[in-house]
C-alpha cells in the first residue's frame, strides 16, 4: 500500500512495516536462486556485490527464501512498526486546522 511518500507492506502478522521513502529510497530483491533485482532512484545505484546491500535499513525473508531490502544511502528515509498504518500517524488524515482570530 502507497500513500505520499509512506509504503506499508501488509504481512499475515502485526505489526507492519511502514517505509518513509524519503528522497533516496530503494528496494532490492535477492530471489531464491540466488539473482538479484533491484528498484533504484534516479540518482542512487544499489551495490549488488554483497547482500544485504550497502546502506540497508530493513531486511524481509520470505518463506521461500527470497530477500527484500530497503536501502537508503540518506538518513531521511524513516522505517516503522506499526499496528494499522491506515489509522495510525503519519498515515491517518491529519487533525483539522483551526484559525484562531
Amino acid at each position: 500500500h502507497r500513500k505520499g511518500k509512506q509504503l506499508w507492506l501488509s504481512l499475515d502478522r502485526r505489526p507492519f512495516p511502514l517505509i518513509h521513502l524519503g528522497m533516496t529510497g530503494s528496494f532490492a530483491a535477492r530471489l531464491p536462486d540466488g539473482s538479484l533485482e533491484s528498484a533504484e532512484y534516479v540518482n542512487t545505484k544499489v551495490d549488488h556485490s554483497t547482500w544485504p546491500p550497502k546502506f540497508w535499513k530493513f531486511n524481509l525473508e520470505m518463506e521461500d527464501s527470497a530477500q527484500v531490502a530497503f536501502i537508503a544511502v540518506r538518513r531521511f528515509e524513516r522505517v516503522k512498526l506499526l499496528q494499522d498504518p491506515e489509522t495510525e500517524p503519519p498515515v491517518s488524515p491529519p487533525p483539522p486546522s483551526f484559525c484562531l482570530r
